[in-house]
């Protein structure tokens, strides 16, 4: 298991509004989620990776989408 070193990552945190165009586009694909509007980001390789919240129903998980729109992964917050 890889373990990265998180310390040295300063997360910031915004709101759903104002993230950019490209996440907002990527995030139409969740449209029938609920998207939580508190927005924590990264700086991750030269490169804000933002962490949304989204459920639907009793499940929820967070989806981590980089600047440029592209989906970069799931955390299911269980470990």
């Amino acid at each position: 298991q890889e373990v990265e070193k998180e310390e040295k990552k300063e997360v910031r945190k915004t709101t759903k509004e104002k993230t950019p165009v490209r996440v907002k586009e990527s995030l139409k694909d969740y449209s029938n989620y609920k998207i939580a509007n508190e927005v924590t980001y990264v700086r991750k390789n030269d490169l804000n990776v933002y962490k949304f919240r989204v459920e639907k129903g009793n499940w929820s998980h967070y989806l981590l989408i980089s600047e440029k729109g592209k989906i970069m992964g799931i955390e299911t917050g269980e470990h």
